[in-house]
Parts: structure tokens; C-alpha cells; sequence
């Protein structure tokens, strides 16, 4: 019989919440991807995916919401899509954008790939 202490098991819950952040990471990515390229073979030169931040739970699997529409984590999560998008189209312009309200409220946040 094997023995396990209490850190080790809160180290396995904090590593599966970290497999399954980056197994969303990755597939978002690739979801983007195929997005960009279908659009690109469309005749389009931009394209625009809005983002919504779903907080992450485990267990739970987070999808997109329509087409226009990726949800995320956080905004973290954002910036490493981005990342990675940018490697992946390296000499495109890919960026965040965000509409506010006149209080500094974010009222929609995307991400914006231009190519032209």
C-alpha cells in the first residue's frame, strides 16, 4: 500500500488545473489557426475573434460560443494565444482590442489578425 501526504495530493489537483489550462491553450490556438486560414482562402485579409473570459474549473471543458466567439480563462490566456499566433503567422498583425464603457468598463474584447 502506498501513502500519500496532503501536498502531494493538492500538488496532483494543481497539476491537472494546469494540464487542462494548457490542453485549452493548445486547442484554442489551433482553433484560431484553422480560422485564420479559412478565412484567408475566403479572399478575406482580417479577421476578428471576439473573447469571453469563462473562470477556469476543473473539470468543467470551456467551447466556443458561435463562429466569432472563443472563450477563455483569463486574459492571461489571451496574451499566450496571441503569443503563439505570432509565431505561427509571423508577419501578420495580431493584437487585443477591447470597447469600453465611459467608466473604464471592458464591454467586448477580441482578438484582431490582419494580413494584407
Amino acid at each position: 500500500m502506498n501513502t500519500y501526504s496532503r501536498e502531494y495530493l493538492k500538488g496532483l489537483r494543481k497539476e491537472e488545473e494546469l494540464r487542462q489550462y494548457n490542453d485549452k491553450l493548445n486547442e484554442l490556438v489551433s482553433t484560431t489557426s484553422k480560422a485564420i486560414l479559412i478565412t484567408a482562402t475566403r479572399g478575406s485579409t482580417e479577421l476578428t475573434l471576439k473573447t469571453k473570459i469563462v473562470p477556469h474549473q476543473v473539470g468543467r471543458s470551456i467551447s466556443r460560443v458561435d463562429n466569432n466567439t472563443i472563450l477563455v480563462y483569463d486574459i492571461e490566456m489571451i496574451h499566450q494565444i496571441i503569443d503563439k499566433l505570432k509565431i505561427q503567422f509571423f508577419d501578420s498583425h495580431i493584437e487585443y482590442v477591447e470597447s469600453k464603457d465611459l467608466r473604464g468598463n471592458v464591454l467586448e474584447s477580441a482578438i484582431h489578425i490582419k494580413w494584407d
